[in-house]
């Protein structure tokens, strides 16, 4: 074992636990520190313990906040690292959010058993909306992975804000390009469509058809529901019948 390393981590550590905290209203207000391109911050679950507001929020500086309910952290025994960086590539605009607890200078992915909420405000993700935001079209936000692609996150905008519900970390990605099909132009659920698919709900069988007149299968209709609500199984199926991951 490299000593020096080792030692350097956790310095490293220290120095990224101090992080600005207080009480504001009913809630534990918590500002990172910024390291590099990153805005980290460091929870004790073990410090929770006398905290007695119900919920932990995390302010950066570019107005994004994410709040935890408390009980959901407390269920850790080791210390929980939030961070977040802005990242721009080309016209795309996204978000990397992690979370996870700490085992030495390393972190272990984890999901909550209880949601989370991260609220963006549309100017961080597009300077445009600052200047106009009654006529600004907000887009929707997606995941990302390079394993997965983009897939769909729950969230919805309100008042110049993204506000996103999930449970785990997640690369979050702000697209305005609208998904549409050639057969659904005219159809007086045109605008229901091209949004679900444009969120990455729903998809076509290519891109030019959608059949919006075709059955939905109970297995089809269950795949819809887990993906727009980030939905993800606690443990193996007992259907004989179930066989639809490839939706």
């Amino acid at each position: 074992i490299n000593t020096t390393k080792l030692f350097e981590a956790e310095a490293q550590l220290l120095k990224l636990t101090q992080s600005v905290h207080q009480i504001e209203q009913d809630k534990l207000v918590i500002y990172p520190i910024t390291n590099g391109f990153e805005k980290i911050a460091t929870i004790s679950p073990a410090s929770l313990q006398s905290v007695t507001v119900p919920t932990v929020e995390i302010k950066t500086s570019e107005g994004i906040s994410i709040t935890f309910p408390k009980n959901a952290l407390m269920s850790f025994s080791t210390p929980i690292q939030v961070s977040t960086s802005v990242q721009y590539t080309g016209l795309e605009r996204s978000i990397d959010i992690k979370f996870g607890t700490l085992y030495g200078a390393a972190q272990k992915a984890h999901r909550l058993k209880k949601p989370f909420t991260i609220r963006i405000p549309a100017s961080t993700l597009a300077p445009q909306a600052s200047t106009n935001i009654a006529s600004y079209d907000p887009g929707v936000i997606l995941g990302y992975s390079a394993e997965k692609g983009y897939y769909a996150v729950p969230h919805i905008y309100v008042n110049g804000e993204f506000i996103v519900t999930v449970s785990e970390g997640h690369k979050l990605v702000h697209r305005t390009e609208q998904i549409t099909f050639d057969d659904i132009q005219g159809s007086i659920f045109q605008e229901e469509i091209e949004y679900l698919a444009s969120r990455f709900v729903i998809k076509g069988y290519d891109n030019a058809a959608f059949r919006p007149d075709e059955k939905i299968t109970r297995g089809q209709f269950a795949a819809l529901i887990s993906r727009a609500l980030d939905l993800k199984p606690s443990k193996q199926t007992t259907f004989n019948d179930a066989f639809y991951s490839s939706f």
